[in-house]
């Protein structure tokens, strides 16, 4: 029986990320000090490319599994098994670790 993470699908050059909260020691960020770029791990990836309309073609520059930082142009953020995900076009994605 797959889990609900797993019968999620992507579609038209978006990955899906779990968000990573950064924190200062011990104590957690206020919302309000989130600056972009964001922090996620890739989780997901769609088979298909993301272009644009004016057919820029952006591939995914990371791989499943990696530690990625992106930009955050939605604030679609949504509770899958009791952590958070956000679906991000593969344009958005600016750095990830190796």
């Amino acid at each position: 029986m797959k889990t609900e993470l797993e019968n999620i699908v992507t579609y038209n050059g978006t990955a899906l990320i779990e968000t990573i909260k950064e924190s200062a020691g011990k104590f957690e960020l206020p919302d309000s000090a989130n600056k972009k770029p964001f922090k996620g791990k890739l989780i997901k990836i769609s088979p298909q490319d993301d272009i644009t309309e004016w057919g820029q073609i952006y591939k995914c520059p990371a791989k499943i599994g990696q530690t990625i930082w992106y930009r955050n142009w939605s604030s679609e953020v949504v509770d899958i098994g009791g952590k958070d995900y956000i679906f991000v076009k593969f344009r958005d994605i600016i750095a990830g670790e190796e």
